[in-house]
């Protein structure tokens, strides 16, 4: 404080004056610089708040190595706003705010992450990243530092909407997206494995059993027998491309019908007299005419014919006989349909080297004057 030090038989009548200059210092003391000497924390006795307010000012608490927080209850605090503090309930670090709320900072040894937006998991105990890289105007997602390096993570979630691409600062904003979904139900969870590389042409997706996903130029066999035709789009092939089925392969199909008219049959050999054909197409036979007709079906090899149905007006009868022969052979009866309207099944798939061909007797009567026949409906399928 740079107090004078009085001298031995000095006075000279200066006391008084020297007296009045070290009063004056020793009042204004404050043990600021010069102003005595600073006294030590061991001679600070702290018995109540610390108040950093002065004049309506507030200070900051400065140059702190570190703060160490004894524990508090919560009720302790109630008369502080806006109070950091250690809650002895959990020995967490609690913030109070001004309108009295206690907000949880940590959780154990972690930041308590249900503060971050409903941001959960153990990703901050483990260090995992979610980071962006503005060059490239991508995020991440990735593990923890494992052996070294950073592996990216897996994401689960639900739809996953996909905008078009626009650089920072371009117009528009997409408003169109294309939204990727999982089934409304799934029986079982199952993995897809996108292809190793593209083709090298244009080729077909295919799915494997395992979820491998391969492009392929050459289609593997497909069971469509689950299909129906309303589950099959039919289209429109190019102008004067062909279907071609390699090998032995076949085109297969259910069943579908054709009718051969009377007038498709011919006389067969010596009869007592001869039908005419009507406007209609039937073979008509006056009084007791009776005679046989044939007609050839024309189906290949392969397809299989399923039942025959004939169609005729005579109250004496009228007799289909489908038949086979080989083309070194005499011919057999396969079934014979006897009355009309009713289909008889055949069953029979047509050889190769066999023709396959109607026989009809038609059988006159005097007492039934006119006899007609109309046809037989074939019904065939591809098997």
């Amino acid at each position: 404080m740079l107090l004078v030090q009085p001298s031995e038989n000095g006075d000279n009548d200066v006391w008084d004056t020297l007296l009045t200059a070290l009063f004056l210092l020793i009042d204004a003391h404050d043990h600021t610089t010069g102003k005595g000497v600073k006294v030590p924390l061991s001679g600070v006795s702290i018995t109540a708040d610390l108040n950093l307010a002065s004049g309506g000012n507030y200070y900051a608490a400065t140059n702190a190595k570190a703060i160490d927080f004894q524990p508090q209850a919560s009720a302790a605090m109630s008369a502080y706003a806006g109070a950091l503090f250690c809650n002895s309930l959990d020995n967490e670090l609690y913030w109070r705010n001004t309108s009295g709320t206690l907000v949880k900072m940590t959780s154990g040894s972690s930041i308590n992450a249900s503060l971050i937006g409903g941001i959960g998991g153990d990703y901050a105990s483990v260090s995992a990243l979610v980071d962006y890289t503005d060059a490239t105007d991508t995020y991440a997602l990735r593990q923890q530092v494992g052996a070294s390096v950073r592996q990216y993570g897996k994401v689960a979630h639900a739809d996953l909407d996909l905008y078009e691409y626009f650089a920072s600062g371009a117009s528009p904003v997409p408003a169109n997206r294309v939204r990727i979904k999982s089934p409304a139900s799934l029986a079982a969870s199952y993995d897809l494995t996108l292809p190793a590389a593209l083709p090298a042409s244009i080729a077909v997706l295919h799915v494997s059993a395992a979820g491998a996903i391969t492009a392929l130029t050459t289609l593997p066999t497909l069971n469509v027998t689950a299909l129906t035709a309303s589950t099959i789009a039919v289209g429109t092939a190019t102008a004067s491309a062909d279907f071609v089925v390699s090998g032995t392969g076949q085109y297969k199909h259910g069943e579908r019908e054709f009718t051969l008219g009377g007038s498709a049959f011919q006389p067969a050999g010596a009869g007592t007299g001869a039908a005419t054909i009507s406007l209609d197409g039937s073979l008509d036979t006056a009084g007791s005419v009776s005679r046989n007709y044939f007609a050839p079906i024309q189906l290949k090899a392969g397809e299989r014919i399923t039942s025959i149905t004939p169609h005729f007006s005579n109250s004496n009868g009228c007799t289909t006989d489908l038949r086979k022969q080989n083309l070194l052979a005499s011919s057999s009866s396969i079934t014979t349909a006897t009355t009309d309207g009713t289909p008889v099944t055949v069953n029979y798939t047509i050889q190769a080297g066999y023709q396959v061909y109607l026989s009809v007797a038609i059988i006159g009567t005097v007492s039934f004057p006119t006899s007609s026949f109309y046809g037989v409906t074939v019904k065939y399928d591809r098997p």
